[in-house]
């Protein structure tokens, strides 16, 4: 038996929910979430108080398992 591991990077929640119910017909299993907050890129870091830009949206990585 192989066992197949993929990591996936989601910034909308419902790519993700999609996804998950693509792969889990596909033998796919949820082996670890982690919520990233991306740093803020150099015009937010170079404004001094950070008025110009955004901050950037929360990444979900998440790594999902499989075994053939």
């Amino acid at each position: 038996m192989k066992t197949e591991t993929m990591v996936r990077t989601y910034k909308d929640p419902k790519d993700y929910e999609k996804d998950v119910k693509k792969l889990s017909k596909d033998g796919w299993t949820i082996l670890n979430t982690v919520d990233h907050q991306p740093r803020a890129g150099l015009v937010r870091t170079f404004s001094g108080l950070g008025l110009i830009g955004s901050r950037p949206k929360a990444e979900m990585v998440v790594t999902f398992t499989r075994t053939r």
